[in-house]
This record gives structure tokens, sequence and C-alpha cells, in this order.
């Protein structure tokens, strides 16, 4: 199956990127949070 997982339309990759990128910023803040 990896194969196929690279042969992801753009949309797909997009939106995993998208959904990767907010969990990161979230998880920024709660350690930014947590320092303080």
């Amino acid at each position: 199956n990896s194969g196929s997982r690279s042969a992801l339309p753009d949309q797909d990759q997009n939106s995993m990127l998208q959904v990767i990128c907010s969990q990161r910023d979230r998880f920024r803040k709660r350690l930014q949070e947590s320092e303080e």
C-alpha cells in the first residue's frame, strides 16, 4: 500500500498537510502555555 500512498490526489495531500499543520500549531501553543 506504500505505492498508492504517494499517488494520492493533490486535494487529499493538501487536506492531510493542513490537518498536520493545524495539529502542530495547537501542540506548539500548548507547549508555550505550559512553559510560562
